[in-house]
């Protein structure tokens, strides 16, 4: 996680590029959480962009059936 608090990425590509493994579960368990290691509150802000950068990591590193969208419950279809 040091070496993404270090790097000053140009895009979110570059960010996600620079993610290892540990990165990404330490933003997924805070998220989950709510709150960083040290135990400081993740503003609402903090936690819509954490949940962006989740989704682009899986998008290019995971399997589509391990990606946080094919956890969360789909919407009923209107039914005529």
């Amino acid at each position: 996680m040091d070496e993404i608090l270090r790097a000053t990425p140009e895009s979110i590509d570059e960010l996600i590029t620079l993610m290892t493994e540990d990165t990404y579960r330490s933003v997924k368990t805070a998220v989950e959480l709510s709150k960083w290691e040290d135990g400081t509150c993740l503003t609402k802000e903090q936690i819509e962009h954490c949940l962006q950068i989740l989704i682009l990591y899986e998008a290019r590193y995971f399997p589509e059936d391990r990606q946080i969208g094919n956890t969360l419950p789909s919407c009923p279809s209107n039914r005529n």
